[in-house]
């Protein structure tokens, strides 16, 4: 029986750079008798980003309506190769009973063992890597400490409550490991292995293009500042992606990224590690048969905020003023008129 390798992330456990390595060596893959599929996009992380989004909307297997999960059918129907699908929003898809019913019951019906793969890491690192990658984003308003506040209530932060089912499930050959175990220059070889292409030599690729880097604590100061002033005019922070792109630009020659931010301070890390530990320390025991903090160390590093309420005045006006330049370049939606026309208007 053939395979498909779902890989789900989680978020901020290398993802990007398994897309990246998917895309690069994707006739490797396929000479070996895995295939990646783009639907249709031509583009692997577009496609399989519709894919992810659509699972909600999906509720007869044999029947899919949504374009993506239609096109997967049509395609598994004209080959006969495995398939390696990566894509992290389904990590928190999957950790619906009826989302994950309708993927196991999807490929039942056409024969094709489904086989998750998944990566963790510690819980501190985890939500560190999540608020940086929010805040480069313009998606929160709010600094480190009250942007934890609520992420600690959310589901989407808990490993064991996103794949309690999966870990459980007795019909699937389910792989979710801790990422420290893995180590980074591994991390894609051990992927290899899971996906059956043992014999791929990974050392040549360069994951840079596809690494998330995490910003320097200046860059995200003045990230957060975007977000209010976006927030401010009513301007969704994804109408204009190219925007985060010369943000990120105008930091990286600023020099803003040579140290990357650390928001977790010793109390910070102890309320992060208290939230999570039950769930953790469960899904440990029940994949690993070990402790989480044998598995997966906290990280520690010293902090390395901006704060804004005590920064010099030299350097915070250096952050409020790319804030302003940024703010200045953002657009947004066109109407009437103009969006007839293609055109956009400033936000101001």
């Amino acid at each position: 029986m053939r395979t498909c390798y779902l890989h789900i992330g989680a978020p901020k456990t290398g993802s990007t750079s398994i897309q990246g390595f998917l895309a690069e060596f994707r006739g490797a893959l396929l000479e070996r008798g895995v295939d990646v599929p783009d639907f249709g996009e031509d583009d692997l992380v577009k496609g399989q980003l519709a894919l992810s989004g659509a699972l909600s909307r999906e509720t007869n297997a044999r029947r899919p309506r949504s374009a993506p999960w239609r096109w997967l059918d049509r395609h598994l129907a004209r080959t006969a190769d495995h398939v390696c699908i990566s894509r992290e929003g389904l990590f928190n898809h999957l950790g619906d009973e009826t989302q994950l019913g309708f993927a196991k019951s999807f490929f039942r019906t056409r024969g094709v063992k489904l086989k998750p793969i998944g990566y963790v890491r510690d819980s501190v690192g985890f939500l560190n890597a999540a608020y940086a990658q929010q805040a480069k984003k313009f998606r929160t308003p709010y600094g480190f400490d009250n942007w934890l506040i609520g992420a600690l209530d959310k589901a989407r932060y808990s490993y064991w409550r996103r794949l309690r089912l999966l870990a459980t499930d007795p019909d699937l050959d389910v792989s979710i490991k801790p990422l420290h175990r893995v180590g980074s220059r591994g991390l894609l070889t051990d992927f290899c292995r899971e996906i059956g292409c043992p014999d791929i030599d990974a050392s040549g690729f360069d994951d840079a293009p596809y690494r998330n880097a995490t910003p320097g604590p200046k860059a995200l100061a003045a990230a957060v500042l975007v977000s209010r002033g976006l927030k401010e005019r009513g301007v969704d922070p994804d109408f204009d992606p190219s925007l985060h792109r010369r943000f990120e630009l105008a930091t990286e020659a600023r020099n803003w990224g040579e140290a990357p931010f650390f928001g977790p301070g010793e109390t910070t890390t102890e309320r992060i590690e208290a939230a999570f530990a039950e769930g953790n320390e469960t899904l440990a025991r029940t994949l690993w048969a070990t402790s989480w903090a044998e598995a997966a160390p906290t990280t520690r590093r010293p902090q390395n905020v901006f704060d804004l309420n005590a920064a010099p005045a030299e350097e915070l006006r250096e952050v409020e003023d790319l804030a302003q330049e940024t703010l200045a370049l953002a657009k947004s939606p066109a109407h009437g008129w103009r969006r007839l026309l293609g055109r956009d208007r400033p936000a101001g």
